[in-house]
């Protein structure tokens, strides 16, 4: 059964991945893409969604090695990132605000913090 604003956000994904395949082709180097702050605190939520991103990507044939996924700094943030990283995806961790913070981000190991 589909959630209210389900829909939104699948459009929303497609579109934010079709603008970033779009810089992508403009400019060299990498291409950073936000994730959505309403999944800081969902691992599995912001995983699904960067694969989402991923594939929308691939369809526009951006190399993985040009993107790079930044992700809020929660404890499922961290997490996020540790996985996603562990598959080979970079990630940029935001919003450090306390040494504990930075203390999880070195042992997570993002590609940018």
């Amino acid at each position: 059964m589909e959630k209210p604003g389900d829909r939104m956000s699948c459009y929303l994904t497609k579109a934010l991945g079709n603008v970033g395949a779009e810089l992508a082709l403009q400019v060299p180097g990498r291409v950073s893409t936000e994730i959505d702050a309403r999944l800081a605190y969902d691992t599995q939520g912001i995983v699904q969604r960067v694969h989402e991103l991923l594939q929308i990507y691939n369809e526009h044939d951006i190399p993985s090695e040009r993107l790079l996924f930044k992700i809020p700094a929660t404890w499922q943030g961290i997490e996020a990132s540790r996985l996603l990283e562990s598959e080979g995806t970079q990630t940029h961790l935001t919003f450090v605000y306390r040494h504990v913070h930075a203390l999880c981000l070195i042992w997570s190991q993002p590609y940018f913090l």
